[in-house]
């Protein structure tokens, strides 16, 4: 029997541990609380420290774990898009996108098996 896993890492919840700690990193209109769906947030996979710190995590966990297959599940759809304080807002959607690839390129290339 292979061992496989379900992840949706981009997703967090609410009042969590990651959600209390760096509220900054869910995406949120200026303005507004961010609107949870299906019970979670989004997070901003164009920030570079949140890419950072799934990589930490999603890396370890393929390392220390005897894992045959990963489904990243992007189940969570994106109902908030924007930063508080950004004068970019419109630029995330691309900026998430980009982070999706480049974190994923990396798992691939550290983990090709």
């Amino acid at each position: 029997m292979r061992f496989g896993l379900r992840l949706e890492p981009e997703a967090v919840a609410p009042g969590g541990r990651l959600h209390r700690e760096h509220p900054d990193w869910v995406q949120q209109r200026a303005g507004r609380r961010p609107t949870a769906h299906r019970g979670r947030l989004l997070l901003d996979l164009g920030r570079p420290e949140v890419r950072r710190h799934l990589w930490e995590r999603l890396d370890a966990l393929l390392r220390d774990a005897p894992v045959d297959h990963v489904r990243w599940d992007l189940g969570r759809c994106s109902t908030d898009p924007g930063r508080p304080g950004d004068p970019w807002p419109e630029r995330l959607d691309a900026e998430h996108v980009e982070g999706l690839y480049e974190l994923l390129d990396r798992l691939r290339e550290a983990h090709p098996g």
